[in-house]
Order: C-alpha cells, then sequence, then structure tokens
C-alpha cells in the first residue's frame, strides 16, 4: 500500500510541474507573439533595440524552462518512476527539442521561428498534462467513498443523539441514577462525533491540496464544504452542547446540538455531491458541465452586447440548474447568534491556510473573458467542460472553441485593439451555443 501512495504522489508531483511548465510555456509564447508583432512595425533603432533586449529576456526564460525539463525528466527515469513513466519520458525528449528550438531560435532573434517551436511545445506540454491528470484522478475514488461512508455514519448518529437528548426531557428517563447515567453517555458520545469530524475534515483539507491539479472540481466542491462547515461551527457546537450538557443545562444544549445536526446533515449531503464528481455517471457530469456551459455562455455575451453586439442566441429563462455552484462563490456563514461561541481553531486554520485553498476563496468569475481580466478563468472554466464529458467528440469541440478564444486574447493583447466582434460571433459564441445545446 506504502508503494502505491508513493507512486500516485510522484503522480501528482509530475502533474503538478507539467502544468506549471505548460502554463509557463503559454506565457511566454503570448509574449513573444506581442514581440513579433511590434518588431515586423518597428520604424526606429531604437525601437528594434528595445524589442531585442525583451527578446533576450525571453529567451533566457525559454532556458530556464529547458532545464527545469530537463530535471523532469530525470525525475521520470529514477529507479522508482522509470517503469511507469518510461513512455512518458520518451514523449518529454521530443517535447524538450521544441523548447531547445525556441531558445535557439530567440538566440538568433528569429521571433516567428521561436513562436512556432513554443507553440508545438505547450500543445505537448498540456497533451502530457492531460495524460497525468487522468492517472492520477482514479486515486480519489476510494478516498471520496471513504469520505462519503463517515459523513452518512456521522450524519445517522447525530440523528440517534438529537432523539436521546429530547428523551431527557420525558420523567421516567430523568429519574435517578438511570437519567445521569443516560446523559453522561450522551455527553461522551458528543464529544466523539466532535473528533470523528475533525479527522473528516482534516482528511477534506488534504485532499483539496491534493486533487486541485487532477480533480480541479473535485477539489472546489471539497474547498467550499470544508470552509461552510467551519463557519457553521459545527465542531465547537458539538464540544459546547457537551459540555452544556455536563453542567446540567439540557435545553441549551439540545439548541446547540440542533445546530450541530443540521451542519452534519449539510456536509453529508455535500460529500456526497462532491463524490459524484469522480463516482457519478455520465448523465450528472453533461449535468455539471451544461451549468458551466451556460455560465460561459453568459460572461461571452455580456461582453459582446457591452460592445454593442445584439446576441441571436439569448439565455432562454430557466434553463440554469438549480443549486448550481461556480468555482469561487461563496455561501454565507449560516446565521451565527448573538453571544454564541466562537471558534478561534477555524479562525486560525484560515489563517494558516495553503496557497491551494487561497487560490479557490479567490477568483473573478463574469469579468470580460476576452479583453477584460477574465480571460484566464474563462479558460479554465472551459477547460474544467473538456474534462466533465467523456465523449470524444464533445472534447474536441470545446477544446477547439478554447484554442480560438486565445488567439483573439492573444491578438488583442498584441494590436490594443478591439476584436473583430463578428468574428468572435461565428468562431467562438455561436460554437458554444452550439455545444451547449449537445451537451443539453
Amino acid at each position: 500500500a506504502s508503494q502505491e501512495a508513493q507512486q500516485q504522489r510522484e503522480i501528482r508531483q509530475v502533474l503538478s510541474r507539467l502544468k506549471d511548465l505548460a502554463r509557463r510555456q503559454e506565457d511566454l509564447n503570448a509574449e513573444l507573439a506581442q514581440l513579433q508583432s511590434a518588431l515586423e512595425e518597428a520604424e526606429t533603432e531604437e525601437e528594434k533595440e528595445e524589442i531585442e533586449r525583451q527578446l533576450k529576456r525571453l529567451r533566457e526564460q525559454q532556458q530556464d524552462l529547458l532545464r527545469e525539463v530537463d530535471e523532469l525528466n530525470e525525475r521520470m527515469q529514477q529507479p522508482e518512476n522509470q517503469q511507469q513513466m518510461a513512455e512518458a519520458s520518451q514523449q518529454l525528449e521530443e517535447t524538450r527539442e521544441n523548447v531547445r528550438r525556441a531558445g535557439e531560435a530567440l538566440e538568433q532573434n528569429d521571433a516567428a521561428e521561436a513562436l512556432t517551436a513554443g507553440r508545438r511545445a505547450e500543445r505537448e506540454f498540456e497533451e502530457m498534462r492531460d495524460e497525468f491528470r487522468q492517472q492520477a484522478a482514479g486515486q480519489f475514488n476510494e478516498m471520496m467513498r471513504q469520505m462519503r461512508a463517515d459523513a452518512q455514519s456521522l450524519d445517522e448518529k447525530q440523528e440517534e443523539l438529537s432523539q436521546e437528548l429530547s428523551e431527557l426531557d420525558q420523567p421516567d428517563a430523568n429519574a435517578g441514577l438511570r437519567g445521569s447515567s443516560n446523559r453522561e453517555q450522551i455527553r461522551e458520545q458528543l464529544q466523539q462525533q466532535g473528533q470523528q469530524l475533525g479527522e473528516l475534515l482534516e482528511r477534506m483539507r488534504s485532499t483539496v491540496e491534493e486533487s486541485e491539479d487532477a480533480e480541479p472540481l473535485l477539489a472546489q466542491k471539497l474547498y467550499d464544504s470544508y470552509r461552510q462547515t467551519q463557519q457553521r461551527q459545527v465542531q465547537q457546537r458539538l464540544e459546547d452542547s457537551a459540555e452544556l450538557l455536563r453542567r446540567g443545562f439540557e435545553p441549551q444544549a439540545r439548541e446547540m446540538e440542533a445546530g450541530a445536526a443540521k451542519g452534519i446533515d449539510q456536509l453529508r449531503e455535500d460529500l456526497e455531491e462532491a463524490a459524484a464528481t469522480v463516482l457519478g455517471d455520465e448523465t450528472k457530469a453533461l449535468q455539471r458541465a451544461l451549468g458551466e456551459l451556460e455560465q460561459l455562455q453568459r460572461d461571452l455575451e455580456s461582453e459582446m452586447q457591452a460592445n454593442g453586439q445584439q446576441q441571436p442566441g439569448q439565455q432562454q429563462p430557466g434553463q440554469q440548474q438549480p443549486g448550481q455552484q461556480q468555482p469561487g462563490q461563496q455561501q454565507g456563514p449560516g446565521g451565527l447568534r448573538e453571544g454564541q461561541p466562537r471558534d478561534t481553531r477555524g479562525a486560525e486554520g484560515e489563517r494558516r491556510g495553503s496557497a491551494v485553498f487561497n487560490r479557490f476563496a479567490g477568483g473573478n468569475p463574469g469579468a470580460a473573458p476576452l479583453t477584460g481580466d477574465g480571460f484566464r478563468e474563462w479558460s479554465d472554466r472551459l477547460r474544467d467542460v473538456e474534462e466533465m464529458v467523456d465523449d470524444p467528440q464533445l472534447r474536441s469541440e470545446a477544446a477547439q472553441i478554447r484554442d480560438r478564444a486565445r488567439e483573439v486574447r492573444i491578438d488583442f493583447r498584441r494590436h490594443s485593439k478591439e476584436p473583430q466582434w463578428g468574428l468572435v460571433e461565428k468562431m467562438i459564441a455561436r460554437p458554444l451555443r452550439e455545444l451547449k445545446q449537445r451537451v443539453s
């Protein structure tokens, strides 16, 4: 089991590095495309010299990228990885050649050749990243089955404790040693519930960090559920309920326990929904993809309408999936009453939050995807749609739309002028509506 865990850890590490390499090559290509255009339009020697200085900076970055490719390949060829990553290592060698060619072309100030090689390398990095993502994704099936079962068990036990607490009011249950014994057992069980909940939350937290690259949708849902459970102070309510019961404040203990029970029930529902992202059937995956596509369409059409474009395929009322939550959205904290104990440990956990958690708390949904700050978020969510659907044709259509949007974005940044909105309608907006219809 430990060997398998080590292999999965290595797959996640390689995946993380491939994701970083693909993104950095993409950024280099975007900047290189701008400099290529600027070089063609430069009229004075000073302008050309400035562009050449910037090309030198990009050459250094491309060389750094090449060194990191070599480091990654060395890791793939380590004895513990050699067998399972032999084919991937060969693919990386081929990608390395394009990275090297891009750097060599930059040495000669040949921006066009550098961009051609760089784009080939970017595509190959993305293909390798997607392959490793599929390998890494399978490990979360058993994790989610176990967490889902633990949440169900917590919820069932909490229902029993709620019933036992309510029976303490009955005269025969409060009499003598029997009532005292029941009260002590319930108190101990409330404490155990709090401990088990804390362990479950910690596993959720670690799974968010582990699944962020391989299963971004799963990571997002687990993050939302973890945060909301902390905001509802469920673990603190269980402990406070046990303490109130110990002191003999039964009505207050029941009130505190009721809030905890509601939070545990919500956690169970959240984990069942999160588990469906890796264990669910194709219908549920398509429903999630449809919700994403509707939001992507709204964001794009809002930007086009702001630029005077009339859209033939307006969002029809009633198409939004009920309860669909977009990445980055936060629900409210479950209504804390004045005077209720604060869970300072939860706040401290937030302060110590990892970079992964901070990423999920951010996001800028709704920002202009082609000319504003929303491009990367919009593009990443369209990539999520690719991962949600199994049909190769649907995945291909989503990838083509994303590639076209990226080309428009690069062109916009290169020339600093508005896109040709008629072309955007034909090449991006219309295919996006058609994809949404096919998924629907």
